[in-house]
């Protein structure tokens, strides 16, 4: 038997839709690195913020060099990990040519509206995960584990956002001082906004230049030009979807990626600095 989630593989070589890549990581799941304890060996961005690292194959964890040995985790294991942890991603493959940063708030939502019969998502069964100090323990037979079918339905559960703030409202998030930017990562940047862009008919363009926040660590500034009144949404949107397509953002040494929307006095600063401007399928 295969070990790891090909499927999830293929669409992530693919570049398939986030709806493919949800229902491959929630029909078999992911590997995940575990010590000698079972606890799950989790990655941290240069914000501070943990993050869950999956790999589809022992092949695409032998990337990281790492020597930790691998445990099948599947969607229900993800969200017990996240109930005790508070991770708010998975990043999957992040060594290798096809990665993705998964929000793992999205993976709930999409088991709560494909998953049918009487037992929801976070259940009352008890969790596969817990936590010991900062870390997540699986236990050995948590991805076979069967959970006995409740008797009635559980009361909805209500979503609650999760606290990262998306950095897209007020520039005082910020130091104005923008400048335009020289990162190795903004070609893959502006090729990932142009093919998102298609999707987003209301977005007329997007700058792009470094800023820093207000504590002084380095960033990447997304100003999204936008034709509608509810832009901070779309803002939001935006900016979730391009960290979705390069995880590469997860990486400890990586900028922080930001988004605001765009007004007349952070486009005229835009041109005054020469930054980069992406539009739909199109790059300057």
């Amino acid at each position: 038997m295969s070990i790891g989630n090909p499927a999830l593989a293929d669409v992530l070589a693919q570049h398939g839709t986030p709806h493919r890549l949800l229902g491959a990581l929630a029909d078999s799941g992911v590997l995940v690195a575990v010590r000698p304890d079972r606890s799950v060996v989790l990655g941290t961005t240069q914000a501070g913020d943990r993050v869950l690292l999956g790999y589809t194959s022992p092949a695409t964890y032998a990337r990281h060099r790492g020597g930790h040995s691998l445990s099948a985790c599947d969607a229900d294991t993800i969200l017990d990990i996240q109930r005790v942890t508070g991770v708010r991603e998975i990043v999957i493959d992040a060594a290798g040519p096809a990665a993705a940063a998964v929000p793992i708030d999205d993976l709930q939502r999409f088991l709560t509206t494909t998953r049918t019969g009487p037992t929801p998502v976070l259940s009352g069964a008890a969790p596969a995960a817990y936590a010991t100090g900062a870390m997540a323990t699986v236990s050995r037979g948590a991805a076979l584990a069967q959970f006995a079918p409740q008797t009635a339905d559980a009361p909805a559960l209500p979503w609650v956002p999760a606290p990262r703030p998306h950095l897209s409202g007020p520039m005082q998030q910020v130091d104005p001082g923008y400048r335009r930017c020289t990162h190795p990562i903004l070609p893959a940047l502006r090729q990932a906004i142009a093919q998102l862009l298609m999707d987003f008919p209301l977005v007329h363009h997007v700058w792009i230049s470094e800023a820093r926040t207000a504590s002084g660590a380095p960033g990447i500034m997304l100003h999204v030009k936008v034709h509608m009144s509810a832009a901070e949404d779309v803002v939001r949107d935006l900016h979730r979807l391009v960290r979705a397509r390069l995880p590469q953002f997860a990486a400890s040494e990586a900028p922080i990626l930001m988004a605001r929307v765009a007004d007349s006095r952070s486009e005229r600063r835009m041109i005054e600095i020469g930054a980069h401007v992406v539009c739909a399928d199109v790059r300057d």
